[in-house]
């Protein structure tokens, strides 16, 4: 995730922090060997027609890959009951190994793992996340409170409680239009930036599709060429408090919904 103000300074050229990074959204697997941690959404399902006659399973970034993964993003958001996104989940295609697929397998199986900590480090499911992102989404990751290297990079981010002090609430999700992976990393950048500037202008209430406060910007996640090429092109914004280019030190509490350019409430920094 990248943070961003009116007065920032173009974002660093640094790496970002992005869940997706963390655990690939494709892997091949021997049938029910136990390795893929998570819970598996729905039945498993197999592939037809064409791409079952193939001599191979599909590769990477292949069209075949994609109608699958588009499967699995609606299998996962009738399970959770919203967007995966808006918590700390990864979705993983898992398919045959080769070797299986040679001798007839054609499954192919959509895995939800859940994180229990803002950087997607840690796997924790003690309960079934059934459900858990429909109604008041208690697996819904909203508040956190984030560190940043003062150059427009996030450099740590910790869970919080939006009932106590923090300084980043998340205000929706931003879907790129279907379009080519942009090659361009700039381009990139600019797409997710202005994309979820529009998103949080919109949950602070300010039309025109720009922020102008003086204590709120917007943080963005990037998009990755993996998860683009299969058709998830949705990352997270962001609305987060600001001093000059920096959040650091920033703290707020309760929401920032429909504030516009007021002081959020417990302003601190």
């Amino acid at each position: 995730m990248r943070p961003r103000s009116r007065s920032s300074p173009p974002p660093a050229r640094s790496s970002t922090l992005t869940r997706s990074t963390k655990s690939p959204r494709n892997s091949t697997r021997d049938y029910d060997d136990g390795s893929t941690p998570g819970l598996r959404v729905g039945s498993t399902r197999s592939f037809t027609g064409s791409i079952a006659g193939r001599s191979t399973a599909p590769a990477e970034d292949s069209p075949s890959r994609a109608v699958a993964d588009a499967q699995c993003l609606t299998g996962a958001a009738d399970y959770l009951g919203g967007d995966y996104h808006l918590g700390i989940f990864d979705l993983n295609l898992v398919l045959p190994s080769n070797a299986a697929w040679s001798g007839g397998a054609r499954w192919f199986r959509c895995d939800l793992v859940r994180y229990t900590d803002a950087n997607a480090t840690m796997f924790g499911v003690t309960n079934s996340v059934k459900s858990g992102l429909r109604g008041s989404g208690p697996l819904a990751s909203i508040c956190r409170t984030i560190t940043d290297d003062g150059h427009g990079s996030l450099t740590d981010e910790q869970l919080a409680d939006c009932t106590q002090p923090h300084n980043s609430e998340l205000a929706g999700l931003f879907t790129a239009p279907d379009l080519p992976w942009p090659s361009d990393e700039q381009a990139r950048d600019d797409l997710a930036s202005q994309g979820c500037q529009r998103v949080v202008a919109k949950y602070l209430g300010f039309s025109g599709g720009e922020v102008d406060s003086p204590y709120l910007g917007w943080g963005y996640e990037s998009f990755t060429e993996a998860q683009w090429d299969l058709g998830d092109r949705t990352i997270r914004c962001s609305a987060l408090g600001f001093h000059g280019a920096s959040s650091n030190g920033i703290r707020f509490i309760g929401s920032v919904k429909g504030l516009r350019n007021s002081k959020p409430k417990g302003w601190h920094g």
